[in-house]
């Protein structure tokens, strides 16, 4: 089995891709309605494919708010801003992980680590210091212990209260932050405190 990653803009490969997320979220995540066709995010952001061979198997998409175009992130909305959350993020390239789906038969620790590894070094390769993502608890803890199997810092927090997407309303949200370069440091909240890592 040859796996690759890359990001890419191939209407054939995406189209496979937004299929398997569709089949994947209406099965695993209970969303039975959700539609896994290209949206406004997508047009705007990164996708990982995973490819076995020259076939799709999966991805991910990365939504990046560059330091040098500030960008709304789709975990954010009028009421809910993370450099107001962060002002350190100010001046910072900061992006968010979703949208993660993997074809069953291809879901094992290794594949899920080789995944993560590559979405990793796909934020840094576009030059990005902070990767948020929004889970519930155990698959924020499997993200976790992938990042720190790499030697990435990463930390769930949950005293911030995250706005729920359309549809994900019944899902539980936390927040967590991937330090991805070296520089990359704990925020501290807009009063000056730092959050206190959830116990995980």
């Amino acid at each position: 089995m040859s796996i690759r990653f890359e990001f890419s803009k191939k209407p054939q490969l995406l189209a496979q891709y937004y299929k398997i997320r569709e089949a994947c979220f209406r099965k695993e995540l209970g969303l039975e309605s959700f539609d896994g066709s290209e949206d406004e995010d997508d047009r705007a952001g990164h996708i990982l494919i995973a490819m076995d061979v020259d076939r799709c198997i999966g991805g991910a998409r990365f939504s990046g708010s560059p330091a040098s175009n500030p960008t709304r992130l789709p975990m954010e909305d009028d009421d809910f801003v993370l450099e107001k959350i962060f002002p350190e993020l100010a001046q910072q390239s900061y992006g968010q992980w979703t949208r993660l789906c993997l074809l069953p038969e291809y879901r094992t620790t290794e594949m899920l680590r080789d995944q993560c590894r590559a979405m990793v070094r796909g934020s840094v390769e576009l030059n990005y210091s902070y990767g948020f993502n929004v889970a519930g608890l155990a698959r924020a803890r499997l993200y976790k212990r992938l990042h720190t199997v790499l030697g990435y810092d990463y930390k769930i927090y949950d005293q911030i209260g995250i706005p729920a997407e359309q549809g994900f309303t019944h899902l539980p949200h936390l927040l967590s932050i991937a330090f991805l370069q070296p520089e990359a440091r704990a925020l501290k909240c807009a009063d000056g405190s730092t959050l206190t890592q959830c116990a995980a």
